[in-house]
């Protein structure tokens, strides 16, 4: 399966990111531009200082797009940036992992979150930030962890992760406001309640329609990143462990919805993917102790891989499902004997064609 001649894997995500990031600058362009054009034009202002406003309020939203996105990302999801020597033993992987895959600029930050998660963001401004939460580095063993870790630094090392946090402005601020708007109605049914119920349900319908719009590259991405992490560690099944802990773990708590996008697994997906297991636990519950132990389940998401329909799912989240990333996590492993003995960046180049 090992070719020489075989890195198209990776152009292809280039390719879908510029994609992604030219359709997205076009869309929001064209949007602000007609809407501040239309606002001069309706209050008489003269054509000429009308188009230049509008280029200049376009200039600074970008401006502000690429400076605020990784603050409101920090803010949503509660990030402490970590100082050196607070927690040696996740500085000593994250650094063991960079150091291997020669990135030497990052910071490392922690959530107080009990879900089993981890995401990486950054901006044009400042060094990429690895953030882990609280509830992972509770549930996982040594080799996940380094698993995990070396799946968010695929994200550093092939730059999705600055295209992720630059698309992710809109959505984002569309469901703060959304959400503000819908709270502040507090159930009025004078003039005012409507009013700010419907701008509310408008700025929800932008926030839908501009995370869907971003969901393929999301999803392309991660099948990279977990492709960067079987071949710079060169054990697979400890990302797919983690990958079954991480999906079980999301089913118990709630993550924060406007960062699903950027966690290592998004967890209202899991929750569907783990419904769907829990209604066929007669099939999967090898034992029969009615428990669904993690040997059980990771069976039951590599059975589920290879069911038809599984794609419907897929269509609509921000992520692959756990089970199609188990499959080709369990590719590579046939292949680690081989790889093992070639370079990461060579091995990655050979191996991606199979995503």
């Amino acid at each position: 399966m090992i070719s020489n001649t075989l890195g198209l894997g990776l152009a292809r995500l280039k390719a879908t990111m510029l994609f992604s990031l030219f359709s997205s600058l076009t869309m929001t362009t064209i949007f602000l531009g007609a809407l501040t054009f239309l606002g001069f034009y309706f209050l008489g202002i003269d054509l000429s200082y009308a188009i230049f406003a509008t280029l200049l309020l376009l200039v600074l939203y970008f401006f502000i797009e690429a400076l605020f996105t990784p603050l409101l990302i920090m803010h949503s999801a509660r990030v402490r940036l970590l100082s050196r020597g607070e927690n040696p033993y996740l500085e000593r992987v994250v650094e063991k992992i960079c150091r291997a895959s020669n990135i030497s600029s990052y910071r490392l930050g922690i959530a107080e979150d009990e879900s089993p998660n981890a995401f990486t963001f950054g901006g044009f401004f400042s060094p990429p930030v690895i953030v882990v939460h609280r509830g992972l580095l509770e549930k996982m063993r040594r080799d996940e962890l380094e698993a995990v870790i070396a799946h968010e630094v695929g994200h550093i090392k092939h730059k999705d992760y600055l295209i992720m946090t630059l698309l992710s402005f809109t959505p984002m601020l569309s469901y703060i406001l959304g959400e503000i708007s819908l709270r502040s109605t507090g159930g009025e049914k004078d003039e005012r309640g409507g009013s700010l119920f419907i701008v509310g349900i408008v700025f929800m319908v932008i926030y839908f329609i501009s995370l869907l719009a971003i969901r393929s590259l999301s999803r392309m991405r991660e099948y990279y990143s977990d492709l960067y992490s079987a071949v710079l560690t060169k054990k697979p099944e400890s990302l797919v462990s983690a990958l079954v802990k991480i999906t079980y773990g999301a089913t118990l708590v709630r993550s924060n919805p406007i960062l699903r996008a950027f966690y290592l697994n998004d967890t209202e997906q899991a929750k569907k993917e783990m419904e769907n297991i829990r209604q066929k636990s007669y099939e999967y519950d090898l034992n029969r102790d009615g428990v669904l132990d993690e040997l059980e389940l990771e069976k039951a998401m590599e059975r589920e891989a290879r069911r038809f329909g599984s794609w419907a799912m897929e269509a609509f989240s921000t992520h692959p499902p756990t089970y199609k990333r188990i499959k080709l996590l369990r590719a590579i492993e046939d292949e680690i004997e081989i790889i093992k003995h070639i370079p990461s960046e060579k091995a990655f180049k050979s191996l991606s064609k199979i995503i």
